[in-house]
């Protein structure tokens, strides 16, 4: 599993529509639910040999996460601009 820069994530979902936006989001919660559970409530040691490593997948998903909830709020703002006729 390859990681994006920010900005490359950005950009590689600024054009979805909110409905898929939040699909990802929950997609990236999922991710981060999971390491927490399996690495720092259940206290397992990383030991995979993945490339990245999984608290660098962690750290990335922790990114990603806030570009897709500024991506949905900037949606949401220029829906409710598009719905008032405001440019």
């Amino acid at each position: 599993m390859s990681m994006l820069s920010p900005e490359s994530f950005k950009r590689n979902h600024e054009n979805l529509s909110i409905k898929e936006l939040i699909r990802v989001r929950r997609d990236i919660i999922y991710r981060l639910n999971e390491y927490e559970d399996v690495y720092i409530i259940g206290q397992e040691q990383e030991r995979d040999v993945l490339e990245p490593s999984p608290s660098t997948r962690y750290a990335m998903n922790n990114e990603y996460l806030k570009v897709i909830t500024t991506l949905i709020e900037e949606k949401r703002e220029q829906e409710y601009l598009d719905s008032l006729n405001i440019r």
